[in-house]
C-alpha cells in the first residue's frame, strides 16, 4: 500500500502549470481506455485515448462482438471519471483524431488506476513518457500476480491478439455472427463471475485514493 500511495503523491507532484494539456468534463467512458470530454470554457467536445494502457475491446456496434471483460473494465473506467473534471495531459493525436493523452482525475492517474485494478494491460507504443513506465509496469505486474480483474481468467488475451482472432474467427468458423456472440458471451459470463466490479472499486479506493496534501 505504501508503494502504491507513494506513486501517486509522485504522479499529483506534476502539476497542471508543468503540464500541456487541458482541463475537461468527462461526458462517457467509451471503453477502458478511451474517453469522451468537454472543454471546458469553450464547450468542445473531443475524444481522448489514454497513454500507457490497452483495455479489452467493448462493442461499437450492435454488430460487433465484445472481448470478454471489455463491459466490466469500461464501467470501472466510468465509475472514476464520468461526470468529473479531470486534467488532460496531451502529447497528439493519432490516426483516427483523438487526444493522446494521460488524464488526471483529482490526484489520482487513470491510465495507472486501470492497470492496477487489472482493467488494462501496459502499452508503450502509444508514447507514455518514460517518467511513468515503471510505475505501469509495476502496477500491471502486480495485478496480474494478485489474478484482479481480466487476469482472473485462465487465459486473458490481449486487444491487439483480440481484434485479430474476431476476423478470422468470422472469415473461417463459418459460422452466423448470432452464434459467434453467443459462444463469445458464455466464454465471458464465465469468466465474469470472478470480476465484481463494484469490488474492484471499493478496493481501488482504500489503496489508490490519497488524501490532498
Amino acid at each position: 500500500m505504501k508503494t502504491l500511495i507513494l506513486i501517486f503523491l509522485l504522479s499529483a507532484a506534476v502539476t497542471a502549470q508543468t503540464m500541456n494539456g487541458f482541463t475537461a468534463r468527462v461526458i462517457r467512458a467509451i471503453d477502458g481506455d478511451s474517453l469522451e470530454v468537454e472543454h471546458l470554457g469553450d464547450g468542445n467536445v473531443d475524444r481522448v485515448r489514454i497513454l500507457g494502457i490497452d483495455a479489452p475491446e467493448t462493442a461499437h456496434s450492435p454488430r460487433e462482438i465484445p472481448q470478454p471483460f471489455g463491459n466490466k473494465c469500461r464501467e470501472v473506467m466510468a465509475t472514476i471519471t464520468e461526470g468529473k473534471t479531470v486534467f488532460i495531459e496531451t502529447t497528439r493525436r493519432d490516426n483516427f483524431g483523438r487526444n493522446l493523452a494521460r488524464v488526471i482525475v483529482g490526484q489520482v492517474d487513470a491510465g495507472l488506476f486501470m492497470l492496477d485494478a487489472g482493467c488494462a494491460w501496459q502499452f508503450y507504443p502509444n508514447g507514455i513518457d518514460i517518467r511513468y513506465r515503471q510505475n505501469y509496469l509495476d502496477a500491471f505486474n502486480g495485478a496480474r500476480e494478485r489474478k484482479d480483474g481480466l487476469f482472473a481468467s485462465s487465459r486473458p488475451v490481449t486487444p491487439s491478439v483480440w481484434r485479430k482472432k474476431k476476423h478470422l474467427r468470422r472469415s473461417k468458423s463459418g459460422k452466423s455472427w448470432k452464434q459467434l456472440k453467443r459462444k463469445t458471451n458464455e466464454t465471458k459470463n464465465t469468466a465474469a463471475k470472478k470480476f465484481d466490479t463494484e469490488n474492484v472499486h471499493d478496493r481501488r479506493n482504500q489503496t489508490l485514493f490519497c488524501p490532498t496534501p
